[in-house]
C-alpha cells in the first residue's frame, strides 16, 4: 500500500531517502547520477568537467557554448568582431606566457596593437629533463597538455621497497620512519627503548627492563642498572658500595669471600675480662684458628701503716692505697677583695611579683669577691707507688649581708639584701659546683653573676 494505493510488494520496501525503491536509479541533476543499491543505500556520482583549452587562431576567439541536458560546456572558436579603431591607443599589456609559449604582438578587435602569447612549434619544444634524482617509489609521467610536452614526478607505491621484518642483531626492533616528501618508509634497526642490552664475559647477550639491578658477574661490590639515557634511550649504569672496614678494639675487619661478598666482617681477635673480685685479668688471643687464653694478677701494697681516713680503692678496686695527707696552705695571699664600685651597678637584677625587673641603680659599697692563690700540682705516694695530684682553691669560707636598694620596671623602689664573702681561705678542691658555708664542704671561687644566683634575699 502506497498512499492509499496497492503497489507491487518489492516497491513496498525504501531507499534511504523514502522515495526510490532498491535498483532504481535516476539523475538528481545535469551533472550528477544516483542509484540505490539492493540493501537500500542511495550512492551519487557527480561528473567532474575537464579544462578545455580554450586556445583559437589568429583572428578567432573562443564561445562557451552551454546545453540544459549536457553536464559540462563546451567551446567553439568564432571569428573576433570587429570594431571601429578608437582615436587613440593605450599601451599594450605584456602577459606572462606559459612554458612552450612566446609572445606575439598582433591587432586586436578594436584595432590597437596587444601582446598574446602563442604556442612554439612542437620541433622547439625542449627536450625534457630529469628535475632530479628519484626517490624509492618516485616515477616519471610524461603529459601532453599544453603547447609543450612536460613531465611529472610521481609515487608509487607499489614499487616501493619492502619493508623491513626483523634485525640481524639480537634484541633490535625495526622502527619505521617516513618524512613528509618521501613517497616509501625507510627502515631502521634500534634498541629497545624500554631495556637494557647486557652481555656477559662470555660474550652471551639479555636483556634487563628499566630500572631493573642485578649484581656484576665479577666485581661482588658493584651493582649494574638500567636508566634512561639521552634521546628516550637506555643506558647501563652502575653503582659501587663502600665498606666500613672500621672494628672496635679486639676486633679484626677480615673479608673470607672477596670474590663472591663485597663486604667482610669483624671478627673477634682477642678479649679481656676481670675477675670478680677484680684481681685477676684474663686475656684471650687469637692465633690463626686456635685460641690462647693468659692471666696476670694485681699485687697490692702493704698499707698497714696508713691512717684509716687515708685509705682511698685503687682504680681497679682491687686494692686499698693510701694516699699523701693534705697539706696546710698558707691563707694570706686568698683574701676577700671589694669590688670596683662602678663595676657594681647594674650587678644586681631580681623579679618581684608585680613589679617585673628591679635593678640597682646606685653602687654598692663593700661588694667583695674572694681572689688570691693557693697551691696544687702532684707529689709521688711510696705507698701507692704513684704521683697523685692535690688541688687547693682559694674558697669561701664566711658570708656576710649587703643592703642593695633596687629600682623596678614600674618605678616602685625595693630593698634587697645579698649575701658576699666576708672570709677566704685556701680549700682542697672537688669536681661539684655546690656551694655551701661548712668546714667540711669546699667552697670553689666562681664568677660573681654565677654565685650570687640565689642567694638574694628580700627583706
Amino acid at each position: 500500500m502506497d498512499n492509499g494505493e496497492c503497489v507491487a510488494e518489492e516497491s513496498c520496501v525504501k531507499c534511504d531517502d523514502l522515495v526510490h525503491t532498491p535498483g532504481e536509479k535516476w539523475k538528481k541533476d545535469k551533472c550528477t547520477d544516483c542509484a540505490c543499491n539492493h540493501e537500500g543505500k542511495v550512492e551519487c556520482v557527480e561528473q567532474k568537467c575537464l579544462i578545455e583549452e580554450n586556445i583559437c587562431a589568429e583572428g578567432f576567439t573562443p564561445k562557451k557554448i552551454e546545453s540544459a541536458e549536457a553536464c559540462c560546456p563546451r567551446y567553439v572558436c568564432v571569428p573576433e568582431q570587429k570594431l571601429p579603431p578608437p582615436a587613440t591607443c593605450l599601451e599594450p599589456l605584456m602577459p606572462v606566457c606559459g612554458p612552450g609559449q612566446f609572445k606575439k604582438q598582433k591587432t586586436g578587435p578594436d584595432g590597437c596593437p596587444q601582446f598574446i602569447c602563442e604556442c612554439k612549434p612542437k620541433e622547439e619544444c625542449e627536450p625534457l629533463k630529469l628535475p632530479r634524482a628519484l626517490k624509492p617509489g618516485e616515477k616519471v609521467v610524461k603529459q601532453e597538455l599544453g603547447c609543450c610536452p612536460t613531465q611529472e614526478i610521481v609515487c608509487d607505491v607499489s614499487t616501493c621497497p619492502p619493508a623491513l621484518k626483523e634485525c640481524a642483531e639480537r634484541f633490535y626492533e625495526v622502527v619505521r620512519e617516513q618524512e613528509l616528501d618521501e613517497c616509501c618508509p625507510h627502515y631502521l634497526c634500534e634498541p629497545p627503548k624500554d631495556m637494557c642490552i647486557v652481555e656477559n664475559s662470555v660474550g652471551e647477550k639479555f636483556i634487563k627492563p628499566l630500572n631493573a639491578r642485578w649484581p656484576h658477574p665479577t666485581d661482588p661490590c658493584k651493582q649494574e642498572l638500567c636508566s634512561y639515557g639521552p634521546n628516550g634511550t637506555t643506558q647501563l649504569a652502575a653503582t659501587i658500595e663502600t665498606c666500613d672496614t672500621f672494628c672496635p678494639p679486639g676486633f679484626v675487619y677480615v673479608n673470607k669471600q672477596p670474590t663472591l661478598k663485597c663486604c667482610g666482617d669483624c671478627l673477634q681477635e682477642k678479649a679481656t675480662w676481670m675477675s670478680n673480685d677484680n684481681c685477676t685479668t684474663y686475656n684471650c688471643l687469637r692465633k690463626g684458628e686456635v685460641l690462647i687464653v693468659s692471666s696476670s694478677q694485681e699485687s697490692c701494697p702493704d698499707v698497714s701503716a696508713c691512717p684509716e681516713h687515708l685509705l682511698v680503692p685503687s682504680e681497679s678496686g682491687c686494692c686499698e692505697l693510701c694516699k699523701p695527707a693534705p697539706v696546710v696552705e698558707d691563707q694570706k695571699n686568698c683574701l676577700p677583695v671589694s669590688l670596683a664600685e662602678p663595676l657594681t651597678v647594674e650587678i644586681i637584677e631580681v623579679t618581684e611579683p608585680g613589679k617585673d625587673k628591679c635593678i640597682n641603680k646606685e653602687p654598692i659599697q663593700g661588694f667583695t669577691d674572694c681572689d688570691g692563690a693557693c697551691s696544687s700540682g702532684s707529689k709521688y705516694n711510696k705507698v701507692s707507688g704513684s704521683h697523685e695530684k692535690h688541688c687547693h682553691c682559694c674558697s669561701i669560707t664566711g658570708w656576710k649581708s649587703v643592703t642593695v636598694p633596687l629600682v623596678c620596671a614600674n618605678g616602685s623602689k625595693i630593698v634587697s639584701k645579698v649575701d658576699v664573702p666576708s672570709s677566704c681561705g685556701c680549700k682542697p678542691c672537688d669536681e661539684t659546683n655546690q656551694y655551701s658555708i661548712s668546714d667540711e664542704i669546699d667552697i670553689r671561687m666562681q664568677s660573681l653573676p654565677h654565685l650570687l644566683s640565689g642567694k638574694l634575699k628580700a627583706p
